[in-house]
């Protein structure tokens, strides 16, 4: 399961515009909060965790609870209660996880109350300009359908703000033979805001590199390496066999740049990555150095 979390710069735009306003729904899930009754489209719904799997961080301000870890993830819980001017739910039955703009989160509910199909057999929202929200009579339940976009706005700008900072304290270093190479994949770092990187072309320049950043205890956080010369892919998994195995460098997270082209994936790298795919990439550097937003 992919999180999160979200490769996109602050410079990125949340979508202010209502979803139902410009996309028809064609489906919603309808949970309850309390004595309401809310849908959400079935295409920001990703699947149901059980709250049981919880672990929270400590409380957060601006409609977030915390963070939980699920399948070795970091996953922002939301408080959409708060968000919705509504108690938070006591009991909780099912946590929502969600996908929204590029971004995932989850949200604690009492109830899931059911899928209903929109596109044939119901009326469309109604939009009485009394409510906060428009509705929609589905069964026995009147339905509010908030905007999720606008209403968790703040909340994702906020974190996606906390993710840029964090990110910009990290240092990186990145080894490849191609100069091409490695001018995309440093726009596609400093753009998500990975912007202290150290760039070497080659394995001998990096094993000294790190040697004299461990005399000053200034080792970088990560190491992304590849090579596109197949003559010096032997050389390559030399390095990280030494890297690996060294008392000072063993713990330092590196990550392949590779494919099936390439050769086997070494089990001493902590992730092997299609250089192509940034998103990818992005997502699992930050992993590997505690980005948890």
């Amino acid at each position: 399961m992919n999180r999160r979390i979200t490769n996109m710069s602050l410079n990125d735009s949340i979508n202010e515009e209502s979803v139902i306003n410009k996309t028809p729904l064609n489906a919603v899930l309808v949970f309850s909060i309390g004595v309401h009754h809310y849908g959400i489209d079935t295409d920001q719904v990703c699947c149901f965790i059980p709250p049981m799997s919880l672990t929270l961080a400590e409380e957060i301000p601006l409609g977030l609870n915390g963070l939980f870890v699920w399948k070795d993830k970091n996953i922002p819980l939301l408080n959409i209660a708060k968000l919705l001017g509504k108690k938070e739910p006591i009991h909780t039955e099912t946590i929502i996880f969600c996908k929204l703009n590029q971004f995932y989160f989850c949200f604690k509910v009492d109830n899931i109350i059911g899928f209903y199909d929109l596109s044939t057999s119901n009326p469309p929202p109604v939009f009485d300009g009394h409510g906060k929200f428009p509705s929609i009579v589905l069964g026995d339940h009147q339905v509010l359908l908030p905007d999720f976009a606008t209403l968790t706005r703040g909340t994702i700008l906020a974190l996606r703000h906390k993710q840029i900072t964090d990110r910009q304290r990290k240092n990186i270093l990145l080894i490849h033979n191609s100069s091409l190479l490695r001018e995309m994949l440093t726009i596609a770092l400093q753009t998500s805001g990975y912007i202290n990187l150290i760039e070497l072309d080659n394995s001998n320049s990096a094993w000294h590199y790190l040697i004299k950043k461990y005399a000053i205890d200034d080792l970088p956080d990560l190491i992304i390496i590849g090579s596109t010369d197949q003559h010096t892919l032997a050389h390559l998994q030399s390095f990280i066999f030494d890297l690996k195995t060294c008392l000072h460098f063993c713990l330092l997270p590196v990550i392949l740049l590779a494919n099936q082209y390439d050769f086997v994936k070494s089990s001493k790298v902590d992730a092997c990555i299609n250089p192509f795919d940034l998103n990818g990439l992005i997502e699992r550097i930050d992993d590997l150095v505690c980005i948890t937003y």
